[in-house]
């Protein structure tokens, strides 16, 4: 199987923005649950009904617009479940696929440039994919060349590669011994030539203290809070951009890879 067509990218983007919105709806799990055994047994039924009506509101237009075949058993499962046996991590995973569908939105051309790996995504903009949107495709919406695309999947692989040698230094993993005999014999020796080659090829932006630059600073010196978050972003416009170049098997969105 070739890479996604135009019409899978669609559907796709209005399963994701489906997914996000709804998961934004969704308060803090351990919170809620907490403050939920603090209500009479008539309150948590009022609750738990809401919700249920919302999740199928949402279930009715994906199958009423033939998209609920085309999700994952993982999507249609956090749709299904109620509220109370919602899974925490999945909860919060499936809020930051916001990234990964500014990305279809980026290649289906709804949006001018493709946004920084160092900026988060206003879930606001996902109100430009109107519900109808699928419905209404026509085959007319296309996308980036190919080379346009691999381009921009290599720079987010870059950046992913990035943010894991981050996650190596910290943990304190040594150089392997193939690459120290090329006399880089520290990951900060390894960024600063990778920072340079990109910075020449016009990949980044820019450099400070020889490393890659996100919030104004290089990377290295991000606090924690400020790494979960850019690595959060990181990852799903890697993911999202693999799955659009044909790197998941079968074109499979649950089986896409992002090894760096």
């Amino acid at each position: 199987m070739g890479k996604p067509t135009s019409q899978d990218v669609v559907r796709r983007l209005v399963i994701l923005k489906s997914q996000v919105i709804y998961s934004l709806g969704v308060p803090p799990l351990d919170y809620f649950k907490q403050k939920l055994a603090e209500l009479s047994k008539e309150q948590q039924n009022d609750i738990l009904r809401n919700f249920k009506e919302a999740s199928g509101q949402i279930q009715s237009f994906l199958k009423f617009s033939h998209l609920w075949k085309h999700m994952t058993d993982a999507e249609r499962e956090f749709i299904e479940v109620d509220l109370l046996h919602m899974n925490i991590q999945v909860h919060k995973d499936t809020t930051w696929r916001v990234e990964s569908a500014i990305v279809l939105m980026w290649a289906l051309r709804m949006i001018d440039e493709f946004p920084a790996f160092d900026t988060q995504t206003n879930p606001e903009i996902l109100k430009k994919i109107q519900d109808e949107y699928l419905l209404k495709f026509s085959g007319g919406e296309e996308l980036f060349p190919a080379d346009v695309l691999e381009r921009q999947r290599s720079i987010a692989e870059l950046w992913h590669w990035r943010s894991r040698t981050r996650e190596l230094i910290e943990r304190g993993d040594k150089i392997p011994p193939e690459i120290a005999k090329l006399g880089l014999t520290s990951y900060d020796k390894i960024i600063e030539m990778s920072a340079s080659e990109a910075l020449k090829s016009g990949d980044i932006p820019q450099v400070i203290d020889n490393d890659f630059v996100a919030c104004g600073k290089a990377f290295r010196d991000l606090t924690d809070e400020e790494w979960q978050g850019v690595r959060s972003v990181i990852m799903e416009r890697h993911y999202a951009m693999n799955w659009l170049c044909g790197y998941a098997p079968g074109n499979k969105w649950d089986r896409t890879p992002t090894d760096t």
